[in-house]
């Protein structure tokens, strides 16, 4: 995991302590299969997590607090304050958040940026927990994993800001 994303990755204070709210234009509940599905202009809300999809489809049948999100959208997006006051950005296809293990796995044109850091990949699995991020390119179509770190702007000296781009295949751990 690069420096980058391994700095301030605490979420907002209480996030997880807090109700998670799901407004949607249709809503359908299979309470026999504990599944709901949530459609068009979804929005998920908790503390300062922001989750925007046109699908959404919650899995209970764990219990509480061990629901799974399925989240759709093209893309489907994900926002999230942190301790330090910064945010985390995240978008894919697929988003599946998981409330037992507070991960987020971003998949398809998966893109996950936080500070002055940018990662994209066929798929991302961020632990905010663990505060650990691993990212997979698609071997099928050559792509591979590209992290994109831009520097803080110098003084004000005119320097202009620059980014320096470094993508990665499957490298041992």
């Amino acid at each position: 995991m690069s420096g980058a994303f391994a700095q301030q990755a605490d979420t907002a204070p209480n996030d997880f302590e807090q109700p998670i709210r799901v407004k949607s234009d249709e809503q359908f509940v299979d309470a026999k299969m504990k599944t709901s599905v949530f459609e068009k202009n979804v929005m998920i809300r908790q503390g300062s997590l922001l989750i925007n999809a046109e699908y959404v489809k919650v899995d209970a049948i764990n219990g509480k607090g061990k629901e799974v999100f399925t989240i759709k959208g093209l893309p489907a997006s994900y926002t999230q304050r942190l301790a330090d006051g910064s945010n985390v950005e995240a978008r894919a296809r697929q988003i599946i958040y998981d409330i037992g293990t507070r991960t987020i796995a971003l998949e398809g044109d998966a893109e996950l940026i936080q500070n002055a850091s940018t990662v994209k990949g066929d798929s991302i699995i961020f632990d905010m927990q663990k505060e650990q991020m691993r990212a997979q390119g698609n071997s099928g179509n050559d792509e591979q994993v590209e992290t994109i770190f831009t520097p803080e702007s110098s003084d004000d000296e005119g320097e202009p800001k620059g980014s320096v781009s470094n993508s990665q295949g499957n490298e041992p751990e």
